[in-house]
């Protein structure tokens, strides 16, 4: 992994293979003892098998 100081906001875009790998990324935001982050995941309809 890579430590990257001051990250407030982690953008994820497709869901992740496991969701252990979307845990990983999502705690890259605000890491450090005390701080508060954000995380936001980006779907795709088709992920959900929706054809719009």
């Amino acid at each position: 992994g890579c430590n990257i100081p001051d990250i407030d906001v982690v953008v994820q875009w497709k869901l992740p293979a496991l969701i252990s790998f979307f845990v990983q990324r999502a705690g890259r935001a605000a890491w450090a003892s005390g701080q508060t982050g954000l995380t936001i995941l980006l779907v795709e309809p088709s992920a959900y098998g929706i054809n719009l």
